[in-house]
């Protein structure tokens, strides 16, 4: 009970997008990220790009020397990459590969393993854990992802809001059926 107090619920609902080139993934994130920042339940609580912005707001919180201590290393990576370039070396800093193990592509994407799909990861705060909690964040975030699919482009929601909600829709769909079935045997 303190963890979902403290934290919220674990398994969060989840954007993956693949398809089409790196440039248009990265434009149906921004599109989507965009649109899912104007549902109050989701504004200022959607990670899918980790920034230089956000790595320092989130150092400075935690642990502030840090940040004295980034800001010098980023000054020498600056100046090394300088003088690589002023002498036809190559420019400094993490490769692709290294970007991929921490989870995100060279543009701060989150990426998943392959390089191939875009994750877009919400953090609404649920009133509670019962179906029609969940059920406004999973609307809003199939009717944005039906907006931004085209045919080179594939939206896959997931997460146990998803699950939750298309569960309890399916096992409603299917007592409705058993009971006009019931219904219309007992009557014949």
């Amino acid at each position: 009970v303190e963890f979902y107090e403290s934290f919220g619920h674990p398994d969060s609902p989840v954007a993956i997008i693949e398809g089409g080139t790196v440039e248009q993934r990265r434009a149906v994130v921004d599109s989507y990220v965009e649109s899912l920042e104007q549902e109050e339940i989701f504004r200022g609580r959607v990670l899918a790009r980790v920034q230089a912005e956000d790595v320092a707001e989130t150092l400075l919180v935690q642990q502030p020397g840090k940040l004295a201590e980034l800001r010098a290393a980023l000054g020498a990576a600056e100046r090394a990459a300088e003088r690589a370039a002023a002498f036809g070396g190559d420019e400094l800093g993490p490769s692709d590969e290294d970007m991929r193990a921490r989870g995100l592509d060279e543009e701060g994407y989150l990426v998943s393993n392959d390089g191939q799909r875009l994750l877009i990861v919400g953090f609404p705060e649920f009133a509670g854990d019962e179906v029609e909690d969940f059920a406004p964040a999973v609307d809003a975030m199939r009717s944005i992802a039906e907006g931004l699919e085209g045919e080179d482009i594939e939206i896959t929601l997931t997460g146990l809001p998803f699950l939750v909600v298309d569960e309890e829709r399916t096992l409603a769909k299917g007592m409705l059926r058993a009971s006009g079935a019931a219904g219309l045997g007992i009557f014949l």
